[in-house]
């Protein structure tokens, strides 16, 4: 006879799995994409399991946006742990990868663009918008003092984020890479 799960591991593997749902959901679509109902269909859970372990949908997007952002902070630290193996001519696709991740496509920039304005625009978000800010600029500025950089940090994060919504305005048509190599002296 198998024995039956313990009611508190198969609820923190429902939280798990609808957590692991909603971020995958605001990564690929964006974040008013995650919806209580979106959320219970990708996760193949009951729609009162969101609702009773999330009791808002901006709880259920704050912990995805968190969660997102945690994946986030450790490929930057990822990055910083490697610079010994990374010479200057690196500085520019580091930089990008710090700010806005692996994922350089049209699509992938578009979505990351509008999670960052829906949330920097909710005061729900606040805090996990400030964490994020701290995290990058301090990611950026080791990669800077790594090279001898002496561009502020914020300075450079703020021409990237014009570049990338250049680029999105534009459709992709924009080369962001030799813009911002121009921008930052690189």
């Amino acid at each position: 006879m198998e024995n039956r799960q313990p009611r508190l591991e198969r609820a923190e593997e429902a939280v798990q799995a609808i957590i692991a749902a909603a971020t995958n959901e605001l990564l690929e679509e964006g974040l008013e994409s995650v919806t209580h109902r979106r959320i219970a269909e990708r996760a193949s859970a009951n729609l009162r399991s969101t609702t009773y372990y999330f009791k808002s949908v901006k709880a259920l997007r704050r912990e995805a946006l968190k969660v997102a952002f945690g994946i986030a902070q450790r490929s930057r630290e990822a990055v910083i742990a490697n610079l010994a193996s990374k010479s200057r001519e690196d500085v520019l696709d580091l930089l990008l990868l710090i700010v806005y991740g692996s994922d350089f496509s049209f699509r992938r920039l578009s979505v990351t663009q509008q999670n960052v304005l829906m949330a920097s625009s909710d005061p729900e978000y606040t805090d996990v918008m400030q964490q994020l800010q701290i995290d990058v600029e301090e990611s950026v500025r080791q990669l800077f003092d790594h090279f001898r950089i002496k561009t502020p940090p914020h300075q450079a994060i703020a021409l990237i984020d014009g570049r990338i919504f250049e680029f999105i305005l534009s459709g992709g048509k924009t080369n962001i890479r030799e813009r911002l190599r121009d921008d930052l002296g690189l």
